[in-house]
């Protein structure tokens, strides 16, 4: 466009440049270029492409040709052995490009006595560990190699560095032995030579949401989920580590795992294929329980809400038989009621902190589930020496968080409802944008319930954006908020 200046004429307008777009002014031979986005700006443009927050039904996609690979090679190589499942690696070839001519069991050797210098300085962390990996041995998750085993598949193997991951807030497996499959060597690693599959897990999201539909909830934990499903015996070669209980002096012996491992690329892949393929060879004697597996799980957790006390007793019943079956067990069982759980042995409950009455908390997807409540709560934990930074202050001010909480049943325990309607309202200021929705219900005695269900937020671009158009980002949030929330609720 043309436009005459006080200092003459100018051209201005948009120009392709390197794959930007930018605004180009020409006078004469002389030209400023302003970039139309600035580095930090498309940092964040990119966290929000990240961040990206859709409905249910518009998350399907089809499968790319390595997904279909891993999905079709599972397929083939899964099979019933002793009672529990046994499923192949998807390699990206016929067979890993892993072998010993890059000395991998050397550097693996190196990793282990970094890990044992470690562990001495840690003796209750060196204890733990020594404790995992026996018990581990006694149950079968691995299996220490004689000699013979080891000559003769010493050249076509892979050796792994392990370490151990400390979870406190567990209340099962505080200290877990996991496989470093992203160990290199020579450019080359366990997790780079596997497809990873695509990912078949429900969203977080629409889990929680589904998840506050009905009176009765129930929660539970696939018990070590990995550690159930056994690795093709071709493939066993490949997942090899070195240990020798701390007695640094002599020289490690050679284990491998018969299971799938924490730390894997394919992994969860292959965890979520073989418990969905169980489920749905199993709906017709456990049609419930197949609907929750496939629906209303996340990985190794188990949760769901149904109408009564008993369809959630059956569901508890359905679940256990169709999981134990595949060579599954479930634990950790809680609910907001007590009947569902009447029979369950108490260490297969969610322990009660015995300062408290009544039924326990437990963390369910990273919330804090009050069952006794039925109510999402926080548990802040705070620092107790306050640095004054803004994180500091912030810190501090979430303190408060624990004084809020949300009721889990988005309905109310009444029977007289006559109407039910979503209401999901956006605004926008220079500094961000976002949408918030409420279910309200209405009884036959004309008293109203409102309650909230989700909300969504994002702070607004870096570059200069006007009101009106944050505005339409909000109302765009508003659609897609508002039809997760119809989906899900």
């Amino acid at each position: 466009m043309a436009e005459r200046t006080p200092l003459g004429w100018t051209c201005v307008g948009p120009m392709r440049e390197k794959g930007q777009v930018s605004s180009q002014i020409r006078t004469g031979a002389h030209a400023v270029t302003v970039s139309e986005e600035a580095g930090l700006d498309r940092i964040l443009r990119q966290f929000w492409e990240i961040d990206s927050f859709q409905p249910m039904s518009d998350r399907k996609s089809p499968l790319t040709t390595d997904e279909k690979s891993a999905v079709a090679h599972a397929e083939e190589t899964m099979e019933m052995q002793d009672g529990r499942y046994e499923v192949g690696v998807p390699w990206k070839g016929h067979t890993p490009a892993l072998n010993q001519r890059s000395n991998n069991k050397g550097v693996a050797l190196a990793r282990l006595r970094s890990l044992e210098a470690s562990l001495l300085k840690k003796p209750d962390l060196k204890d733990k560990y020594e404790e995992v990996i026996a018990s581990n041995l006694e149950k079968g998750y691995v299996r220490k190699l004689e000699e013979s085993d080891v000559a003769i598949q010493n050249e076509a193997c892979w050796y792994l560095p392990h370490f151990p991951v400390v979870r406190e807030d567990k209340q099962t497996t505080k200290v877990r032995f996991v496989m470093d499959a992203a160990f290199q060597v020579g450019g080359r690693s366990l997790n780079s030579e596997m497809l990873p599959g695509p990912k078949l897990q429900n969203d977080i999201v629409d889990l929680l949401l589904r998840f506050r539909r009905r009176p009765v909830a129930l929660v539970g934990d696939i018990k070590e989920m990995f550690s159930q499903i056994w690795l093709k015996e071709s493939d066993r070669c490949f997942h090899r580590f070195l240990w020798r209980n701390m007695e640094c002096e002599r020289e490690p012996d050679v284990y491998e795992s018969t299971r799938i491992i924490f730390g894997g690329r394919a992994s969860p892949f292959l965890a979520q294929k073989v418990l969905l393929h169980h489920a749905e060879k199993e709906k017709e004697d456990f049609p419930l329980a197949a609907n929750i597996i496939k629906e209303e799980t996340y990985v190794d957790d188990v949760m769901t809400c149904l109408e009564t006390e008993e369809e959630a007793r059956q569901a508890r019943e359905e679940l256990t038989q169709l999981l134990s079956k595949g060579g599954f067990s479930i634990r950790r069982w809680c609910s907001n009621r007590s009947a569902p759980l009447d029979g369950v042995p108490d260490e297969d409950k969610v322990t009660i902190n015995p300062d408290s009455s009544g039924l326990p908390t437990t963390k369910i997807l990273g919330i804090q589930w009050n069952a006794e409540a039925d109510q999402f709560v926080y548990d802040v934990i705070t620092p107790e020496k306050i640095v004054y930074t803004k994180r500091g202050v912030l810190s501090k001010e979430v303190e408060e968080l624990h004084q809020i909480s949300i009721p889990r049943c988005l309905r109310p325990d009444r029977q007289d409802i006559c109407d039910v309607s979503l209401h999901t309202f956006t605004d926008a200021s220079e500094k961000a944008f976002g949408a918030v929705t409420y279910i309200r219900y209405v009884f036959s005695d004309g008293s109203v319930t409102v309650t909230f269900v989700a909300a969504k937020t994002r702070v607004a671009p870096l570059s200069a954006t006007s009101i009106p158009r944050l505005e339409l980002m909000g109302a765009q949030r508003l659609f897609t908020l508002g039809k997760t929330a119809m989906c899900g609720s």
